[in-house]
């Protein structure tokens, strides 16, 4: 049989056989370099991988990965190849995996295909260890970022002391051989951040020691396999960012045998159907549940005191209805369920009712976010001297119908606060500068808020971006304002603000956009905005400003979005202005009809008849 196979062979891939048992002499090659078209086929070799990989791969493809390897291992190995045992089986998959991974692409080539080494010592990403015999098993492969492509060979099934196969932010494409799953040993499986394709093998049941299954950011399809329910061991489930479909009951079923599981994330799929009840019951550790981004229907069926039971849970951008009913906060002083939550999402969904009481008695709370929903009614009430809120970092209640005020008990630890889109009044709380003293976000824009602005707010340092526009605000600008370095945006259009602009506002470093528009602001345009080297958006239309337009502001080298018109201006454009706009000339529709524009374009003739307007 050996020799009708390597007559095959030759006359396939026109290259001269020799056996190792007698009468050819040794190849005398001194470099190490693998090569994909081999110079001498070892039949012996040869039978040994057939018996590994089938004939269809050596004998069918002379090109294929098993092909190449058994051309290094014939032609450069100087291993030992008269035991064909597992010696062989590893040393061959090793060989197979860099030549079916592109393995001449690695980032890091470090000592891969030395014959001069053992497979073990080839790369620090493989890890062995001596099993009863004194022989070296290979238990790990571990290659992150170093431009593994190609595919997986289903050899890899053969190194059955494989414990962790973890392959992340990589290149690997085609499918998940079934036949991995079948490594008895295998407790963590990490692909991530690949371009794996076709859907999860119904094998992955057998892999019942396996505890982490990492395979987010790829283009699986089909749906989560059933087998997945016999997973008892498992810990961690990332299935997050593919292609997915169908139900997740196949995860979260009455009789799971997962009571092990910690983490669950399949965000970003199109995972579809009412969420099943999640049995905490039988999965006591779960920790995390990432269901975001899907087109998951139908109620919420594990809101309130069971979702107490994990520190994060997630399912916004979905199509969910109902109310998230409430639970009395007596259930917190159980020590047999505690209070750890410290993120809860239930953000761009179809909610309605009220904000539960029982979210302002969450202590650990860091992120609550429930934007774009139709909640109402008010914020349920908490004194500020309550335990309360006080670790929050993020609140997210945008673009709802809630009414009241801006909840006050916050403390330093808020960083990102947005309340816009509702029907809240009342004045901004004067809390927002005296204890929101690490704010770096607030939106309060599209409410009904009055009053005006408190000096205090001067003393958000960390300020990033300040929008309260579309409501009722009266007042001035506090000059306090000058001490916000970090201010990037400032809208504050469509209020009803009085007083002037105030010069120092042309001292803020790296300032980007200036919305004023539609207030009653007199005074002139200060000539030092012209110093927001940065500004991009300089919005001032529809107020009572007087004067002229300053020739400073031909500094804004940055500026893309230009109006002042709706004022009182007079005098002429700032011929440095018509060289702002990135060869487009700036139009009357910027500067109104006011003043004389030299460069200006006009192409709708609202000022035919009052002046003459020139091109450059």
């Amino acid at each position: 049989i050996g020799f009708i196979l390597t007559v095959i062979v030759v006359g396939v891939v026109s290259f001269v056989v020799f056996g190792r048992d007698g009468g050819s002499s040794d190849v005398d090659i001194d470099t190490v370099a693998p090569t994909p078209a081999p110079t001498v086929i070892d039949r012996d070799v040869l039978q040994a991988a057939i018996e590994i990989s089938g004939e269809a791969a050596l004998l069918e493809a002379a090109n294929s990965p098993q092909y190449q390897a058994v051309g290094w291992l014939s032609t450069f190995d100087n291993a030992d190849v008269s035991d064909f045992g597992d010696s062989f089986t590893q040393r061959y998959v090793a060989t197979l995996f860099y030549f079916s991974t592109g393995g001449q692409n690695f980032t890091e080539q470090e000592h891969w295909l030395d014959p001069k080494l053992h497979e073990c010592e080839w790369s620090e990403g493989i890890v062995c260890t001596l099993d009863t015999t004194q022989r070296l098993k290979v238990t790990g492969l571990s290659l992150t970022r170093n431009r593994v492509g190609g595919t997986l060979p289903a050899e890899l099934a053969r190194l059955e002391s494989l414990e962790e196969l973890e392959l992340p932010d990589n290149e690997i494409g085609g499918r998940i051989p079934w036949s991995i799953f079948q490594l008895a040993e295998m407790s963590n499986l990490n692909l991530n951040n690949n371009q794996i394709t076709g859907p999860i093998p119904e094998s992955v049941g057998n892999a019942t020691d396996l505890e982490n299954l990492w395979l987010s950011n790829n283009r699986i399809t089909s749906t989560i396999p059933h087998g997945v329910q016999a997973l008892s061991k498992l810990r961690s489930l990332d299935l997050s960012r593919n292609e997915l479909s169908g139900q997740i009951n196949t995860v979260f079923r009455s009789d799971t045998q997962m009571s092990f599981l910690e983490f669950v994330d399949v965000r970003h799929n199109k995972l579809s159907g009412p969420l099943p009840r999640v049995p905490y019951e039988n999965i006591r550790r779960l920790d995390i549940t990432r269901l975001d981004y899907n087109r998951f229907t139908g109620t919420l069926p594990d809101f309130g005191a069971k979702t107490l039971m994990t520190r994060e849970y997630t399912v916004s951008h979905n199509l969910l209805t109902g109310t998230l009913a409430d639970t009395p906060a007596s259930y917190l002083d159980s020590p047999a369920l505690p209070n750890r939550v410290q993120k809860l999402d239930y953000s761009f969904n179809n909610f309605t009712g009220t904000i539960p009481a029982i979210f302002v008695s969450l202590g650990n709370l860091t992120h609550l976010d429930f934007s774009s929903n139709s909640f109402s009614g008010t914020f349920p009430s908490l004194q500020l001297d309550d335990e309360g809120w006080k670790n929050v970092q993020y609140i997210g209640a945008a673009n709802n119908k809630l009414t009241g005020g801006i909840p006050k008990y916050f403390t330093s630890n808020l960083r990102h606060a947005n309340f816009e889109g509702n029907r809240m009044t009342g004045e901004i709380p004067s809390e927002v500068g005296g204890r929101w003293t690490n704010l770096e976000i607030l939106k309060l824009n599209g409410n009904m808020l009055t009053g005006g602005l408190n000096e205090n707010i001067g003393d958000l340092e960390r300020l990033r971006d300040l929008e309260i526009r579309g409501n009722n605000l009266d007042g001035s600008i506090p000059d306090s304002v000058v001490k916000l370095n970090m201010l990037e945006i400032i809208d504050l259009g469509k209020n009803r603000l009085k007083g002037s602009i105030p010069a120092t506002l042309g001292a803020l470093p790296i300032l980007k956009k200036l919305h004023l528009e539609e207030n009653q602001i007199t005074g002139t345009i200060p000539s030092e905005l012209g110093m927001l080297r940065l500004l991009q958006v300089l919005r001032l239309e529809s107020n009572n400003l007087r004067g002229s337009i300053p020739s400073q502001l031909s500094n804004l080298g940055s500026l893309t979005d230009l109006n002042v018109t709706e004022n009182e201006l007079e005098g002429t454009v700032p011929v440095g202005l018509c060289y702002l706009f990135e060869g487009e000339q700036i139009s009357v529709s910027a500067v109104g009809c006011t003043v004389e524009c030299l460069c200006c374009t006009d192409s709708t003739g609202v000022c035919a008849g009052r002046r003459l307007l020139r091109g450059r």
